[in-house]
């Protein structure tokens, strides 16, 4: 089951999206009787990785406070998942919570991100975690390092060999490295240092157009 849920994320960003996404409409009652019996069954890991395989979806179809309520209910049960997969529910839940504007459930959970990220091994994960703390860090102090880090990583990891797919367009090869580049150029730009920020700038548009300007570009 849970090799099958982390085959999900591929299939709804490729070249069959649309029917795929279809089909998920079809089965959303069905999705949604299995997260409620992997919920109360007490199976959290398959909870959690059924909730990271459809999180596409719901952001596709604009199901935020649906994704926001489900893993709201994972988050006390998280520490019975791995390290890799409690950073993948949190970083997700930051980026719904921040949509949705709960800034206190946010502020509760980036603590948590921050003590789980340096042990993490998914190399991806870790770049987009970092760049969720630089980008919400509530002290400018040392929040360059933190830019500079996730972007180094998120280099590496694209000539790292091995799938970086199971945790969906969050680790994605093509739209990570891009979309670090520009938030950290967006943080340079607002503190005048607009000399790194258009280099980091024309360096995310090379990469964007390289890749066809994939769907990374509208998911924050």
């Amino acid at each position: 089951v849970i090799d099958g849920n982390r085959r999900i994320p591929i299939v709804l960003r490729g070249p069959d999206a649309v029917a795929w996404v279809k089909r998920f409409d079809l089965e959303l009652d069905n999705i949604r009787a299995a997260l409620q019996w992997s919920f109360e069954t007490g199976r959290y890991t398959e909870f959690a990785w059924l909730i990271l395989a459809v999180q596409y979806y719901w952001h596709q179809r604009g199901l935020l406070d649906e994704a926001a309520v489900w893993i709201e209910r994972l988050l006390p049960h998280c520490h019975h998942l791995d390290v890799d997969t409690h950073l993948g529910i949190k970083v997700t839940y930051v980026h719904k919570a921040v949509k949705l504007q709960r800034c206190d459930k946010v502020k509760a959970v980036i603590p948590e991100i921050r003590a789980l990220v340096d042990a993490c091994e998914n190399a991806l994960l870790k770049s987009n975690a970092l760049r969720w703390l630089a980008l919400l860090a509530p002290d400018p102090v040392g929040v360059t390092e933190v830019y500079r880090r996730s972007i180094q990583i998120a280099r590496e990891g694209r000539s790292t060999p091995g799938a970086s797919s199971v945790f969906g367009i969050q680790v994605d090869r093509d739209v990570l490295l891009p979309k670090n580049l520009w938030t950290y150029a967006s943080y340079l730009i607002d503190h005048a240092e607009t000399v790194e920020s258009a280099t980091l700038t024309s360096e995310c548009l090379a990469l964007y157009r390289a890749a066809g300007n994939a769907s990374g570009a509208a998911f924050g």
